[in-house]
């Protein structure tokens, strides 16, 4: 396995992070507060307060390191104050990177639908594919249940069936993503606390060879918001991550310290900035015992400094986020002001 691919499967572990538009997002770093639609896929129960929206995420069709993929949904609160809501291309980061890095393909065209009420909702995912001409097929089936209270919210989600296959030769190689579960909470106020676990069992046939993989992630985090008040959003937040993927009894293990500092500050009544610095601090590691030696010994988390910036731009009930775009040299990117796009419309 390639270490750079097994670093990425195992970020998609660490399900405690902050989500809104998926600009907004990479614009605030380690936000874990926010509340937005993207948050709906970890803590189901967010749809509640979405009110009625169209939300659109910019991108190509399929999955990227760089960019986001293409996506959206609709969402809409009834009479009786029950939300529901239909979400169109979104894929599971976790099954999408253990996929990928067993060669096979991502979900085909999934849909997602929501239902909410009171303090509760629940959400149920789907994708179904099959090429007769080259014999892949892939079908995918999740579910999510989470509730919300007054300062605490939790959520728990499950891949039920994951499989995916293509021919080898004379084989058919297969992979089984399922049962893959994950439990998260959160207690909000001035300061937030989050935690969450990931685990599953999974088993990829390769080749004719066939390799049980478990993953199993853990993080727990911290954020302040106390510097901040009713119009501006200046917090720092410290995360730990820890996870350990067996691939065959060969263990892949990393951990992580985050800090995060970030703002959210309205410019104006039709613009917002945004800006956030990440990196690990202290602890970190990587243990990578599917590579040969001796790049199989712990080594330390490279240099990671991030600093990220971005805007949202509003004008009636649409805001559209973007990312500045930084060059190597430190300068606004003019080619991509509005990078990694992200659309809400409010109705």
């Amino acid at each position: 396995m390639k270490k750079a691919t097994a670093l990425v499967v195992l970020a998609s572990l660490f399900t405690v992070h902050a989500h809104a538009t998926k600009a907004r997002q990479q614009s605030l770093q380690g936000a874990a507060h926010l509340v937005d639609s993207q948050t709906i896929f970890t803590y189901t129960s967010h749809v509640l307060q979405l009110g009625n929206q169209l939300t659109l995420e910019f991108g190509p069709t399929a999955d990227g390191t760089t960019e986001p993929k293409a996506e959206g949904g609709l969402f809409r609160k009834s009479a009786d104050g029950a939300m529901y809501g239909f979400y169109l291309g979104h894929h599971d980061e976790t099954i999408a990177g253990f996929r990928s890095n067993a060669g096979f393909g991502a979900q085909s065209n999934p849909v997602q639908g929501f239902y909410g009420k009171d303090n509760w909702a629940m959400t149920v995912g789907l994708s179904n594919s099959e090429d007769k001409n080259t014999e892949i097929k892939e079908t995918t089936l999740s579910a999510g249940f989470g509730q919300t209270f007054s300062d605490f919210t939790w959520g728990v989600n499950a891949q039920l069936l994951s499989k995916a296959e293509q021919p080898s030769g004379t084989n058919t190689d297969k992979f089984n993503g399922a049962p893959l579960l994950s439990a998260n909470i959160l207690q909000s106020g001035q300061t937030y606390w989050h935690g969450g676990v990931t685990y599953g069992a999974m088993k990829s046939e390769v080749g004719g060879a066939s390799t049980d993989v478990k993953p199993l992630g853990i993080s727990a985090g911290y954020v302040d918001r106390t510097l901040g008040n009713d119009q501006t959003d200046l917090y720092y937040g410290i995360t730990l991550n820890y996870s350990d993927v067996d691939f065959g009894g060969k263990h892949l293990k990393v951990m992580s310290l985050p800090v995060a500092i970030g703002l959210e500050h309205p410019m104006n009544t039709w613009s917002t900035f945004r800006a956030s610095i990440q990196q690990n601090v202290l602890l970190g590691s990587v243990k990578d015992g599917t590579a040969a030696a001796p790049n199989d010994k712990e080594a330390p988390i490279a240099n990671n400094t991030n600093v990220a910036a971005g805007l949202g731009l509003k004008y009636g009930g649409i805001v559209l986020d973007g990312v500045l775009s930084a060059a190597t040299s430190g300068n606004i990117n003019g080619n991509a002001v509005l990078a990694r796009a992200g659309m809400t419309y409010s109705f």
